[in-house]
């Protein structure tokens, strides 16, 4: 009951492509990554070493190259990447990248504790010791406002 019907995904490089293009970031100088301003479109994007983990992300760097993206792969000692250490700049809380991958997900039949984790109040930060679970920043407080609804609604 708790998958959306407005969940979808779409890959499309044709449409990414159009969308950089429609945006502005056109291959200026023709060293085939995208420049807009005199700013390159170039990505650092981070992982735990895992040999699934660094097989996707070449994966997603073939594809974001193709259509003009400059990627820089970066592969961090898992125990370093899934630390705690708030003085460690690689931890995924602190996430000093543009992208990242790890797999996490709900662990129990309730979505709702996982759920909080997407509230703008979970983002980690100094100010909270880089010790909060939305290590993606995601922050909308339309959807925080949802949430408490939902935690406080007792029919499903």
């Amino acid at each position: 009951m708790y998958n959306s019907t407005n969940t979808k995904y779409e890959f499309d490089l044709k449409k990414a492509n159009a969308l950089l293009d429609e945006a502005g970031w056109k291959d200026t100088n023709g060293n085939s990554i995208r420049d807009k301003n005199g700013l390159e479109l170039k990505v650092l994007f981070q992982s735990s070493v895992n040999p699934v983990r660094q097989k996707t992300q070449e994966i997603i760097k073939q594809s974001l190259t193709s259509i003009g993206v400059g990627v820089e792969l970066k592969s961090i000692d898992s125990s370093i990447f899934f630390s705690s250490d708030p003085a460690n700049a690689d931890t995924m809380a602190r996430f000093q990248a543009d992208l990242q991958i790890f797999s996490s997900g709900n662990s129990n039949p309730d979505p709702g504790t996982y759920l909080k984790a997407w509230t703008c109040n979970e983002i980690p930060q100094k100010k909270n010791n880089w010790s909060k679970p939305n290590s993606s920043r995601y922050c909308n407080p339309e959807y925080d406002k949802l949430w408490q609804q939902s935690n406080t609604e007792l029919d499903p």
